[in-house]
Formats: structure tokens, sequence, C-alpha cells
């Protein structure tokens, strides 16, 4: 269900966005995840950069420099370094993606930082009804909150 959903917000964000910019957002990540990778992160530019090999594409710079290390043998794939970073992705996600929706919705504050507040929040509404901790719901939003189109 939660697959569902993410995959029809990804589908309703690119049609709000031109191709073009969707691309130079991922692409942009790509760079700066690259930069510092995790397994995945490192898996990932080798499959794009060998995808665009295939097809014949030139890659951009920060692309073709991090194909080039890795062939040379600069660069190899990181160890796992402690706790999966994609462990609770879809969760948070969809978790942000929840407050947005409430916050817009009823005109609420996605969250508060002052604890004496006694404003209701989306970010309270949607940890009530998800079974989680107020901080999980923040630390989502807080995590997701320059990806999620609003």
């Amino acid at each position: 269900m939660t697959s569902d959903a993410l995959k029809n917000d990804f589908k309703t964000s690119v049609e709000k966005e031109s191709h073009e910019a969707s691309f130079d957002r991922v692409a942009t990540a790509l760079e700066q995840y690259l930069c510092n990778p995790d397994t995945n992160d490192f898996d990932v530019g080798v499959r794009v950069a060998s995808r665009m090999f295939r097809d014949g594409k030139s890659l951009p710079g920060w692309l073709a420099k991090f194909a080039a290390d890795v062939l040379e043998g600069k660069r190899v794939r990181p160890t796992k370094r402690g706790p999966d970073r994609y462990a609770y992705w879809e969760r948070d996600y969809t978790l942000c993606k929840a407050v947005s929706q409430v916050s817009t919705r009823f005109g609420l504050p996605e969250y508060t930082e002052n604890e004496l507040s006694r404003k209701v929040t989306a970010a309270e509404i949607v940890a009530e009804v998800a079974g989680v901790s107020i901080n999980v719901v923040t630390h989502a939003v807080k995590k997701f909150r320059d990806i999620i189109i609003r």
C-alpha cells in the first residue's frame, strides 16, 4: 500500500515538473551523494554510468570522473558503515507526505519546535494516527522537507 502511494506521488510530482527539471533534480542529488557514497549510492552511480556508456551517451563531468576513478581502482565500493540509511526511508517519506497534506488541507503548522506550544500541529495528528512518536514524525519532515513538492 505504501509503495503504491510512493509511486503515485512520484508520478504526480513528475507531471507537475518538466522532465528536464526532474532529471536535473535527480542528477544534482546523485552528484552530491557520490561525493561520499555509501554502498547504495555507489551502486547507483555505477549503474547510471554504465547505462549511459551502453547507450552511447556522454557523461556529465562529475559522473565521468567518478566512473574513471572506479575503472582505475582509485575508488572501490565502500563497505557498509553503520545502520542502513534507507531502512525507514519509505516510512519517513510517507509520514512527511501525510504531514504536508494535513497541514495544507486544514491550515495547520507542520510541527513546532516549542514543546510548550498549545497549537495543534499536523505532525501531532499524523503521529497519533500512525502510532509513532512525534519525534519520529518531525524527524521525517525535516529529512524530506526539500524533496516533497508542496
